[in-house]
Parts: C-alpha cells; sequence; structure tokens
C-alpha cells in the first residue's frame, strides 16, 4: 500500500534529525521501540531482510515503523528502463512489488539524502510523501517542519537545543558562519558540533556572541600566538585566562598542548635566527604568521632572553612527559591537576630574573 510509504530526502543532517524525531514520536504513541526497524540495503542478500522487515505484522500496536536505507542513493547510471536486465533494475522492481505489497501496517521510510528521482520506485512514493528537507537561499529550513515554512536555522538550533542556548547567541554563530560561504553550501553538523563547545565554555551561564567569537571564529593558532605574546610580556594574568580558554574549548587537551610545546620551540628557533640576523622574509616563513604578528614577534623576542625562551619550554616540556607517562591525568571533565602544573610551571617562571 503506497499511502505509508515515505521517503526522507536532501540535506543529511536534516534527514537524520527526522528520522530521530518520527522515532520519538512513534515510541511515545505506541510504546517502546519493539515495532521500530531500521534496515539497510549494503549487499543483494539484504533484500530478503527488508522485505520480511516490510511484510511482518507489528507486535501488539497497529503499526509498525520501518526506515530503509541506501536504496534510492544513485545504484546504477540510467532509469529503470534503461537498465533492463541489470542487477540494479531486478533490486528496484522488486521492491515495487514489496511496496505493493505492503501491509497497511507497514509505515515505510526510505531514507535517501541523494535520492535518485530517476527511478520508478522514487516515481511511485505518493507526492505528498516525498519529503525533502534542505536550507533555502533566504536561510530558512524548507520542508522540516509544516506547520511553520519559515522556520530559520537560528530557530530550528534554538528548538534543538531545547531553548538553552540564546537566540540571538545562534543567530550571531550563522550569521558568521554565512559570511565566509553560501547558506546552501553550510554543514549543519558542523554548527551543532560549534554550539555544543560554545554551550560547555559558557558552563552555567547563558552563551553570548563573544563566546562564539572565542570558540568558534578565532582559530587555535590565534589563541596559541596570543598565549605566547602573554608569556614573553610575562604577563601571567593574560596568560593563564588565555589558557583556560583553550582547555575549555572543546578542543583535544593533548593536541592543545602538543600545539603549545611545538610553538615555543619554533620561538626558540626564530630567536636564534635573530641573532645570526637571518632575513625577515625567512623568519616570517618559518613562523608561517602574517607579518603584523611577525613584526610582533621579532619586537618582542628582540628583549626577550634566549635563556627564558629556554626556561619556559623546559618547564612546559616537564609536564609534557609527565602527561605521556602518567604523572598528570586529564579527563574530559576535569583538568584541574593539569591546570595546577601549569599555573605553578608560570608563577616559578614569572619570578625568575630572565
Amino acid at each position: 500500500m503506497w499511502k505509508n510509504i515515505y521517503l526522507f530526502a536532501g540535506d543529511p543532517y536534516l534527514v537524520q534529525k527526522k528520522v530521530k524525531t518520527w522515532t520519538a514520536s512513534f515510541e511515545k504513541k505506541h510504546g517502546g521501540n519493539l515495532n521500530i526497524a531500521k534496515v539497510s540495503l549494503d549487499k543483494e542478500e539484504d533484500m530478503a531482510t527488508i522485505t520480511q522487515e516490510i511484510a511482518s505484522m507489528p507486535f501488539l500496536t497497529p503499526f509498525k515503523l520501518i526506515f530503509v536505507y541506501n536504496v534510492l542513493d544513485n545504484r546504477g547510471s540510467g532509469t529503470d528502463e534503461e537498465e533492463s536486465g541489470s542487477k540494479h533494475k531486478n533490486i528496484y522492481d522488486r521492491f515495487l512489488v514489496t511496496c505493493e505489497e505492503a501491509p497497511e501496517s507497514s509505515i515505510v521510510v526510505f531514507v535517501s539524502p541523494k535520492a535518485d528521482k530517476r527511478r520508478n520506485l522514487y516515481k511511485n512514493i505518493p507526492a505528498t510523501n516525498r519529503k525533502e528537507f534542505k536550507i533555502g537561499p533566504d536561510g530558512t529550513v524548507e520542508g522540516y517542519d509544516e506547520k511553520n515554512s519559515h522556520l530559520t536555522l537560528s530557530e530550528f538550533f534554538f528548538d534543538e537545543f531545547d531553548r538553552k542556548i540564546p537566540h540571538e547567541t545562534i543567530r550571531y554563530l550563522i550569521q558568521t558562519l554565512t559570511s565566509e560561504k553560501k547558506r546552501e553550501e553550510l554543514d549543519l553538523f558542523e554548527i551543532e558540533n560549534l554550539l555544543v563547545r560554545i554551550n560547555l565554555f559558557a558552563d552555567q551561564r547563558p552563551a553570548t556572541p563573544a563566546d562564539v567569537d572565542t570558540v568558534a571564529v578565532r582559530p587555535v593558532s590565534h589563541h596559541i600566538f596570543d598565549l605566547s605574546n602573554a608569556l614573553l610580556e610575562k604577563d601571567m594574568s593574560r596568560t593563564i585566562t588565555i589558557l583556560d580558554t583553550l582547555l575549555h574549548s572543546g578542543e583535544d587537551i593533548y593536541m592543545l598542548w602538543g600545539f603549545i610545546i611545538a610553538h615555543l620551540s619554533r620561538l626558540i628557533r626564530i630567536k636564534a635566527m635573530l641573532q645570526e640576523k637571518a632575513p625577515i622574509t625567512n623568519i616570517r616563513s618559518f613562523l608561517g604568521a602574517q607579518q603584523f604578528k611577525t613584526d610582533s614577534y621579532v619586537a618582542l623576542l628582540s628583549k626577550t632572553p634566549i635563556s627564558a625562551l629556554k626556561q619556559i619550554y623546559a618547564m612546559f616540556l616537564e609536564i609534557d612527559i609527565k602527561l605521556k607517562t602518567g604523572g598528570l591525568t586529564i579527563s574530559t571533565t576535569d583538568v584541574s591537576a593539569f591546570q595546577r602544573a601549569i599555573e605553578q610551571a608560570l608563577y616559578h617562571f614569572s619570578l625568575s630574573r630572565n
């Protein structure tokens, strides 16, 4: 019975979210997940399993919900008629029969973000049941919410995060990202990941646009440049603030620490290059920074003894060795011991005469 056959297509993130929404709604209405199945056509032999799921009756409820993956995702190179006799044509023919004979109790959803519209299977699904979710050029989420055809992307994520992140903060993040690319090119998985990190960074307070700038907009490399600037100026308060930002940014802490160690090593090499009177173009190339950053480092490094650089590098390297040998441990929820070790090293560095 084709009236209970559906298709979810379009943006992969929105398709995934709609699958979750339908699953939750079905569980709430019919109780539990015994009558929900997710099957995938990864090889021809899977056809028998899918057919059996669609044909079987539900358990103690009027309906069962079956999500079928990897069927309409551009198998073959032509239409069904052009591929007469091919294995792709045979697969689609069998699905046509299966859907035609499906009991009314089976609600079948083909999940295919890039559905092949040339297929007879696609054409037989009632037009009203073919759901395509995408971001329109005006920033609205098209096809997702039948009650709100003008749902904006920021409103969508506002609801997705249970209204815990202020709407203006979400809107600011999306505006920032869309200034760099077209709306239809946005990666919604990336936006969700950034919002999770921003929410973690804000901790118990409402996240702000400033948090977006700190966590999502400025690359980690910028924070590491700022950190080394603060170190060279022996501004321990600013150094600790930047470290705190990095440690709670959601990035892998071991990776971040490796970047910091490597950057300090580069600074020692640049100091040596300055003492050897190397051309500024060579220094800029080695540092991989813009001109104003290179000039800033040259000015700071000119005033900083190489012994001071080696001292803080040795202190940080000692912490790195403890991390690698188990002398210091970090969990996803507790970086306090690691943070104390860094602050202690910074305190001793600030007291030194270098």
